[in-house]
C-alpha cells in the first residue's frame, strides 16, 4: 500500500495559499507523527483562520497528545465556523466522554444525530449513552437506625 504522505507533502509545498495543511495533518496522525500534524494544524490555523476542517484536525492533534481543554477550544472554533456538520460534534462528544462529562458528551451526539438522522451508528451510539435510571437513596430520618 502506497503512503500518500509524501503526496501530499509535496502539494502542500506546491500551493502555499491552499490549505491543504488539515489533509497532511491528518495523514501525519495517521502515521502517528503527532508533533508534525500539531505544527501543520497551528501554523495552517494562523494562515486560514476561517477554514473549519484545519480546527477539527487541530483538535485531533491536540487530543492525541491529552491537551483535553485545548483540543475542545480547538472544536467549539470549527464548529463555530460550520455548526451543520455532524463528524465534529461526534467527535466533541468523545472529548467530553474523555473529559468526564456525559451531559455534554450526550448532548453533542444529540446534536449530530439531528443532523444525520440516517446514521444507524450515531443512533447506537446515542442509546449506548441513554441516561441510567438512578437508584433510590434510602432517605436518613435522623432516627440513627433506632
Amino acid at each position: 500500500m502506497f503512503d500518500k504522505t509524501a503526496k501530499l507533502e509535496k502539494a502542500y509545498r506546491r500551493y502555499p495559499r491552499a490549505p491543504l495543511f488539515a489533509r497532511l495533518a491528518d495523514a501525519c496522525l495517521l502515521h502517528g507523527k503527532t508533533g508534525r500534524a500539531l505544527a501543520l494544524c497551528e501554523e495552517g490555523c494562523k494562515s486560514f483562520p476561517d477554514y473549519p476542517t484545519g480546527y477539527f484536525v487541530l483538535s485531533r492533534c491536540l487530543e492525541a497528545r491529552d491537551q483535553l481543554e485545548e483540543a475542545r477550544e480547538a472544536m467549539d472554533k470549527g464548529l463555530r465556523l460550520d455548526p451543520r456538520c455532524p463528524a465534529p460534534f461526534r467527535q466533541l462528544s468523545h472529548l467530553y466522554t474523555r473529559m468526564g462529562n456525559a451531559t455534554l458528551a450526550r448532548k453533542c451526539l444529540e446534536v449530530a444525530a439531528r443532523l444525520d438522522p440516517f446514521s444507524e451508528s450515531l443512533a447506537q451510539e446515542l442509546a449506548m449513552l441513554a441516561p441510567v435510571p438512578a437508584v433510590a437513596d434510602p432517605v436518613d430520618d435522623g432516627t440513627d437506625g433506632e
